[in-house]
């Protein structure tokens, strides 16, 4: 039986675009300013993990920056890389990725949603070996748990009317498969224990574009400015 992680990387290995709410450069523009209010500083060196094909690279502001992208997905990579040609980036899991640099910025949208709890856990020390004392890990658009119902129930995403039917069909649906498409959902506390296990002091806020996720910042403990 195929786990759910090899589902995902079969899923994504040919895709070249991400499917997010919108494929729209308005839509982009709008999840990207969400994202530059998370980072508290503006980042010298940046790395992403799951930048997928470059369609929110464009708006984040980092072109000036040293940057460097990781995917696993050869369609994705094989688009980033035909609009942005000089730019650094590996086929690699994002969730055991490290290299010996430090980053001011680790930053992912959309990622941490397919690691199960030993893959985040490995994310979280690769991260944080990558880290200095006033680097920003973020995690971004995280599906939040305590939301669950909601959104398979309707009632966070357009047209907002929701049945409570639909929602217990659904998880029923994805508990008889023993697979989400969607991915792992986390809430807050237990993401700010992952945190705390790597020296991590978390923040958290919610996503204006996917009102059933949230973002995850993480900073170490006690760095100067870390309490937000």
């Amino acid at each position: 039986m195929m786990t759910a992680h090899a589902r995902w990387l079969q899923y994504w290995q040919s895709e070249n675009v991400p499917h997010h709410r919108e494929e729209s450069e308005s839509f982009y523009r709008f999840h990207a300013a969400e994202f530059r209010s998370l980072f508290r500083d503006r980042p010298r060196t940046v790395l992403e993990i799951g930048c997928g094909n470059g369609a929110l690279y464009r708006h984040l502001g980092f072109e000036d920056v040293d940057y460097v992208g990781v995917d696993f997905s050869d369609g994705m990579l094989n688009e980033f890389r035909r609009s942005h040609p000089s730019l650094t980036l590996h086929r690699a899991d994002g969730s055991s990725y490290r290299d010996d640099r430090k980053y001011d910025l680790i930053f992912s949208n959309g990622t941490v949603q397919y690691f199960d709890r030993r893959m985040l856990d490995n994310h979280l020390a690769a991260a944080r070996a990558m880290m200095h004392e006033h680097s920003t890990l973020v995690c971004g658009s995280v599906p939040w748990r305590r939301n669950r119902l909601a959104f398979y129930g309707g009632w966070l995403t357009p047209p907002y009317r929701g049945s409570r039917l639909k929602a217990l069909r659904s998880i029923a649906f994805r508990l008889i498969r023993g697979f989400d498409p969607l991915g792992y959902w986390y809430d807050l506390d237990e993401m700010a224990r992952f945190g705390e296990r790597h020296g991590l002091e978390a923040s958290f806020f919610g996503s204006a574009c996917y009102l059933y996720r949230f973002h995850v910042v993480f900073q170490p403990i006690g760095a100067k400015g870390s309490a937000r």
